[in-house]
């Protein structure tokens, strides 16, 4: 997925692939920083202005973005970080990535 959002101090668009887990008619996506205790640029942004605009596959979509919270935000994170480990590219220990 696509993401753009609006730069919050520079008021630049912006646009970042992030992972996503299609839920119904909603796209999930995990503010992660590679493992960081930082979030990434982007959840600021979206936290800022969250009507935002996304890209899957060849469709181009409006959307409000909202957090999830408590159980239904503890299942869904435990889902995507289970298709992450499971992915081919995330599964291999660094030294193995050439």
């Amino acid at each position: 997925m696509l993401l753009h959002t609006v730069g919050t101090r520079s008021g630049q668009t912006r646009i970042t692939p992030v992972r996503y887990l299609a839920d119904g008619d909603r796209y999930l996506v995990v503010a992660s920083k590679a493992g960081s205790d930082r979030k990434p640029d982007w959840y600021w942004n979206l936290r800022a202005n969250p009507d935002v605009t996304v890209e899957v596959g060849d469709e181009t979509i409006a959307v409000h973005a909202t957090a999830l919270t408590g159980a239904e935000r503890e299942e869904k994170y435990r889902i995507q970080s289970e298709r992450i480990r499971a992915s081919p590219r995330t599964s291999r220990r660094p030294a193995d990535l050439r």
